[in-house]
């Protein structure tokens, strides 16, 4: 097809005198053609500059129709490659594609390409290339753009849910965690926290926190079709919630509504929730000390991120708080020799009194309550992996002074490494006194422990009275303790009557 710069170039060859079979044979164009150009430019040349008196007349058409390209009418062409036997077998062929989704779900990877398209209508005997059939295919598969209706929520109706993923390095190890957001469209308020995944005990932990964070009860809740919230499918349309999430919502009396599948618009404001925390949050700073750190960072973040938002308004709209909802599951486990509960793999550490007797466990995602006769024992922070040990050195003090030989080497003292330095160091040939001192302050943190150890460690041995009552008030303390745990094992005031 002949461009513009032909009838210029046919133009300015004219002009210098040459003939029509002169320029035919320097451009190669027809003699005919190269006549039109020349005849077209010389009648739009005499209407430009002898009817310039004329206001009718539009100047800047004729100067454009002087060197624009020459036009052609194709709408009479017949397709010589694209016949009617060929736009049959791509129909068909595409027909077949939209059973296959049907059939395989829309998220299937088995799609026939163009190019397979292509090796199926030269299979079947037609002559065509693959540029020219990759034009009609393109123009059978386009669909028209879907419309989207935008919303617009009153408060306190609507708050919408979704998990996304986050790759951090905690501890000097990169781990993908998971963001529970919540996302109010009324609102624009923004809620997100950081979990190590995303099973049911941190879906449900979640909703708990954010209804007790914002202090009220949304009509709504709108979540995609994730484990946690769809259980099973039955046919096309009818879904079977999860029962943990039924309880929930029975609960906090709001309504569950899943969207379509494949219709991440129909919880649009989440979405683009998850995308805004993540690089808001964590595009610049993604290596952390530990999960906790990353969390107040996120916390941080999402106070400077919702200063916009009008939460305040609509916490005035939200139906009345509730108290907490109880997420534990509760376990019974028996205590072995060691003194200690398995648990999911891992072995957790309990009073040496229990030994061989039956305890309760809450368990929550992140940590055990341990009760023995409904009596509160100690709590221990759930570990991953599997044959650990997570042992508390107050749990075998009494043991350990009827076999002070046996700390020396044992797994507890090894898994305080502060303690074990000082007691290599100070107490290898006196560990009951390492034990008493332990014994003797129950209540301290362990920086605290160190700190009273060191002041005795420098002091040198209990000679002063201030010292002696310190210790002696200190064993009262402990004793009373013991007591106090005997008395509840033993079913509280019910034994002593």
């Amino acid at each position: 097809m002949l461009s513009y710069m032909n009838k210029f170039g046919v133009i300015q060859a004219r002009l210098e005198g040459k003939s029509y079979r002169q320029i035919s044979k320097e451009l190669s164009i027809d003699r005919k053609t190269v006549k039109r150009y020349w005849e077209e430019y010389c009648l739009n040349r005499r209407e430009y500059f002898e009817d310039s008196s004329d206001p009718l007349i539009d100047k800047d058409h004729l100067l454009l129709k002087m060197i624009e390209a020459p036009k052609y009418d194709s709408s009479n062409r017949s397709k010589r490659k694209y016949t009617s036997d060929i736009d049959t077998l791509v129909s068909t062929i595409l027909e077949a594609e939209l059973k296959k989704d049907n059939l395989l779900g829309a998220s299937h990877k088995q799609s026939l390409t163009s190019k397979g398209i292509h090796e199926l209508v030269i299979e079947a005997g037609h002559d065509i290339s693959y540029r020219s059939l990759c034009d009609y295919i393109r123009v059978k598969r386009l669909k028209s753009k879907e419309a989207f209706v935008r919303q617009c929520y009153p408060f306190g109706q609507r708050v919408e849910y979704d998990f996304g993923e986050i790759r951090l390095q905690i501890e000097n190890q990169v781990k993908t965690y998971f963001l529970a957001v919540f996302s109010c469209p009324a609102s624009g308020f923004r809620w997100a926290y950081l979990y190590i995944n995303q099973k049911k005990e941190v879906f449900l932990e979640s909703h708990v926190e954010f209804f007790d964070m914002v202090g009220g009860m949304y009509q709504e809740v709108v979540y995609d079709n994730m484990r946690n919230v769809v259980r099973e499918f039955i046919g096309k349309s009818e879904k079977v919630l999860n029962e943990d999430l039924i309880r929930l919502s029975t609960y906090y009396k709001y309504r569950v509504i899943t969207t379509n599948c494949f219709r991440g618009n129909e919880k649009g404001h989440v979405e683009r929730s998850v995308e805004v925390i993540r690089k808001a949050a964590f595009s610049k700073k993604y290596a952390f000390h530990s999960i906790e750190d990353a969390r107040n960072h996120l916390s941080d973040c999402l106070v400077q991120l919702n200063q916009k938002s009008r939460i305040h308004e609509e916490k005035m709209h939200l139906s009345p708080a509730l108290p907490r909802f109880e997420l534990a599951q509760y376990q019974i486990a028996t205590v072995d020799k060691y003194s200690c509960i398995s648990f999911q793999g891992n072995h957790y550490s309990v009073p040496e009194y229990l030994v061989e007797k039956k305890v309760s466990m809450k368990v929550y995602h992140e940590e055990l309550m341990i009760y023995a006769n409904q009596a509160y024992v100690c709590t221990h922070k759930k570990e991953d992996g599997k044959g650990k040990y997570i042992l508390k050195i107050e749990h075998y003090l009494d043991t350990f002074l009827k076999k002070p030989r046996a700390i020396r080497n044992s797994q507890v003292l090894q898994s305080y490494p502060i303690l074990h330095n000082i007691f290599q160091q100070y107490f290898i040939s006196k560990p009951k006194e390492f034990i008493e001192l332990i014994r003797n302050n129950p209540d301290v943190s362990m920086e605290q422990l160190v700190e009273i150890i060191q002041r005795y460690i420098s002091s040198g041995i209990n000679n002063t009275t201030e010292q002696y009552y310190h210790v002696l008030e200190a064993k009262t303390r402990s004793q009373m303790h013991q007591i106090n745990q005997l008395y509840n094992l033993k079913g509280g005031k019910d034994y002593v009557h």
